[in-house]
C-alpha cells in the first residue's frame, strides 16, 4: 500500500542518513533498522543496499567502538541468513568471503557472530554451487579451511563457548561440499594429527574435552 511504501520510504531515509554519519551511536542506529528491515521491502530492493554498503559494514566489525562492532557483527550473521546471494555477488566493493575469513581472530563475540555467519552460508546450495566454482578454488579453501581451524583453536574463547563448534562446523560444510577428494583427505590427515596430538594428554580440561569430541565429529 501507498502507506506502507512512505513508511519504508522514511526508514531508509534514516538509515542512508544515520549510516553516512562520524558518530558511532548513529551508525549503530542505522545498523540496527537496516537489520530490521532485512525481512522487509522486495528482495532486489534491498540486495541493492545491502551490496552497496557490506564492504563498510564488513570494516566496522574492527571498530573501536564496541556496540558499533556488535552491530555490525549481527546485521552480518543476519544478512547471510536471509540474503546469502549478497556474500558472492561481483557489483560488491570488496571480496566478502575473504574480508570476513580475515576478520576470524577479532574478538570471539565478533568471531562468533562471522562462524554463524558461515554457518547459514554453507547451508545454502546456491552459495556452495558458486563457492565450487570460484577461480583458485584449492587456494580459497585452504585460505578457508586454515583459518577456521586457528578460529577453534584460539584460547581466548571466554564465554563464547560455541565459538570452537561453529568453527568446526563450517569446515565440515565446506568439506562436504567439495567435488573433488582433495579437501576430505588432506584436512581429515590435519584432524587425525590433531587429535593424537591431544590423545593421552595430561590436560584434561574441559576445553581440551570438547575440542576432542569436535575433532571427532568432523572426522
Amino acid at each position: 500500500s501507498d502507506v506502507y511504501k512512505r513508511q519504508v520510504d522514511k526508514i531508509e531515509e534514516f538509515i542512508e542518513i544515520m549510516f553516512a554519519s562520524k558518530e558511532p551511536n548513529e551508525k549503530v542506529a542505522s545498523l540496527k533498522a537496516f537489520f530490521c528491515m532485512l525481512e522487509g521491502p522486495s528482495k532486489e530492493r534491498l540486495t541493492q543496499q545491502i551490496i552497496s554498503r557490506i564492504g563498510t559494514i564488513i570494516k566496522m566489525l574492527d571498530d573501536q567502538h564496541s556496540a558499533l562492532a556488535e552491530a555490525a557483527a549481527m546485521w552480518i550473521c543476519r544478512t547471510a541468513e536471509l540474503h546469502p546471494e549478497c556474500f558472492l555477488n561481483p557489483q560488491s566493493s570488496v571480496n566478502v568471503i575473504q574480508a570476513l575469513i580475515k576478520a576470524l581472530p577479532l574478538r570471539p563475540s565478533i568471531s562468533l557472530q562471522i562462524c554463524q555467519a558461515f554457518d547459514y552460508l554453507g547451508e545454502d546450495p546456491n552459495y556452495m554451487l558458486q563457492s565450487e566454482t570460484e577461480n583458485n578454488q584449492n587456494w580459497n579453501d585452504d585460505l578457508f579451511i586454515e583459518a577456521f581451524m586457528k578460529n577453534a583453536f584460539r584460547k581466548d574463547v571466554g564465554s563464547m563457548h560455541l565459538l570452537p563448534e561453529l568453527s568446526f562446523m563450517a569446515i565440515s560444510l565446506k568439506i562436504l561440499a567439495s567435488s573433488t577428494t582433495y579437501l576430505p583427505d588432506k584436512y581429515a590427515r590435519t584432524l587425525v594429527k590433531h587429535f593424537k596430538n591431544t590423545v593421552g594428554s595430561s590436560d584434561s580440561s574441559e576445553r581440551d574435552q570438547m575440542l576432542k569430541e569436535l575433532m571427532l565429529d568432523t572426522l
